[in-house]
């Protein structure tokens, strides 16, 4: 197989108002192919800026909440007809390409990061940047004309033209990677287990923010690993930490972006991953509220159900519930390593069924 540079009909052309619609060709195939991982799908590079001159090969970036499970789709991509290239020389990335079946140009690229990638962001970025202004897109613009009028062949020195360039803007100071919110969400738990009882801590939202419970939500930074985010979250929300160990609970789940909150996503965001984690108090501590909170409570399981607003918050509480309830009959291990059998023994037999109270432990209906 011949690589891009060795391709013979390598070119540089001027804005066409058909590339936005080869992308969204492009994207409904993609989405198709990652399902459920999948956070968003990005148009970048030069096609994906009205009036800039490029290569005719759309640029995708995407988003993914794991990109352990994106290594899975390596099949899948090629039974589409696209070519996986691995890290492709950038750690944390997946390079796939597509060539036109008919003409055998190439056509596109996909760039696929996890949502919390700097990388993601920085790529963004770029292009947000060329898009609003215009003499940075046009110095870009100029530099790409005369690296192709010098290098027709498409020589590596075509590229590593831009890359100087792209390298000297990043310097500069003008992007903001930081600008918008990552297309990823922490959900945060809070558990105290006392005298046999265990009791769940909500939040209400004030007015502005939907009036409904919940527990402790938030976005993870750039680059900020979503364990790192919850736990900076849990701090900051209420207090509780800083750094108090947090645990995946293997659950997480996508949500459409509506209303207000559109504001702080790019435009190009539909929906948003949510990833649950949960966290142990030794009391029934009264959490400072943040300005995002009006109300505290501690709750039962029943109480939280009945609380609750989000489908899909419940459906984490009944997961949550669940795996507490399983280590109280006979589970060797709780979430942070200590021996369960350990603690019941120290109870004492005869303390046995408190723990195991049906006020506790609800049946998962």
């Amino acid at each position: 197989m011949l690589s891009y540079w060795s391709m013979p009909k390598f070119k540089v052309l001027p804005y066409d108002p058909n590339w936005p619609v080869l992308f969204e060709n492009f994207k409904l195939k993609i989405e198709g192919i990652v399902g459920e991982n999948l956070t968003a799908v990005y148009h970048i590079g030069s096609t994906s800026v009205e009036g800039l001159s490029a290569k005719p090969v759309i640029d995708i970036l995407l988003a993914v909440f794991s990109i352990d499970e994106a290594d899975k789709l390596k099949k899948k991509f090629e039974n589409e007809g696209f070519e996986w290239r691995g890290e492709f020389g950038i750690p944390g990335r997946r390079y796939v390409t597509y060539n036109d079946p008919q003409s055998g140009d190439r056509s596109c690229y996909i760039h696929i990061f996890e949502s919390s990638s700097l990388q993601l962001e920085k790529h963004l970025a770029f292009r947000d940047l060329l898009r609003s202004n215009s003499t940075i897109r046009n110095s870009y613009e100029q530099i790409k004309l005369k690296l192709f009028a010098e290098y027709p062949d498409g020589k590596e020195n075509y590229q590593n033209g831009k890359s100087d360039f792209i390298s000297t803007t990043t310097a500069s100071g003008l992007l903001d990677p930081e600008h918008f919110r990552i297309p990823t969400q922490v959900y945060v738990w809070i558990v105290c287990r006392k005298n046999g009882l265990t009791k769940y801590l909500l939040f209400k939202r004030g007015p502005k923010s939907g009036g409904f419970w919940q527990g402790v939500t938030g976005a993870p930074f750039a680059a900020e690993p979503a364990e790192k985010g919850a736990s900076r979250e849990l701090f900051e929300e209420t207090g509780i930490g800083p750094n108090s160990p947090v645990e995946y609970l293997n659950f997480s789940y996508t949500f459409l972006l509506m209303g207000e909150w559109k504001k702080a996503y790019r435009p190009e965001v539909e929906k948003i991953t949510e990833v649950v984690f949960y966290t142990f108090v030794e009391e029934l501590v009264a959490p400072q509220l943040s300005h995002e909170h009006e109300q505290f409570k501690w709750c039962n399981f029943e109480e939280c159900l009945q609380l609750l607003k989000w489908p899909n918050n419940k459906k984490s509480l009944h997961i949550l519930h669940k795996k507490l309830s399983d280590l109280a009959f006979g589970g060797t291990q709780n979430i942070f390593g200590s021996p369960v059998r350990q603690v019941l023994n120290q109870l004492g037999k005869k303390f046995i069924h408190l723990i195991l109270r049906s006020d506790s432990f609800s049946p998962i209906g």
